[in-house]
C-alpha cells in the first residue's frame, strides 16, 4: 500500500460537496452507511457508532 494514501492518523473524511451534489442529480442517494452528524449527506444515515456495515440498510437501493 502506497504509505502517501494513509498519511494521517485519521481514516475519517467525507465525500466533497459538490461531487455529491453531482453524483446525487443522478442517483439519487437515500442512505450515507458511513457518516457523522456533521458529515451525513443524506437523511438517513449511519455513524461509527452505529457501524454502517451491522446495520439493516432496509432494502435502500441507492446509497451513497
Amino acid at each position: 500500500m502506497n504509505e502517501a494514501l494513509l498519511s494521517s492518523k485519521n481514516l475519517s473524511w467525507c465525500t466533497p460537496a459538490d461531487f455529491f451534489a453531482e453524483l446525487d442529480r443522478e442517483f439519487h442517494f437515500d442512505l450515507d452507511p458511513a457518516a457523522t452528524d456533521k458529515s451525513a449527506k443524506c437523511a438517513r444515515y449511519f455513524t461509527p457508532a452505529d457501524d454502517g456495515l451491522k446495520m439493516d440498510w432496509g432494502g435502500e437501493s441507492r446509497v451513497l
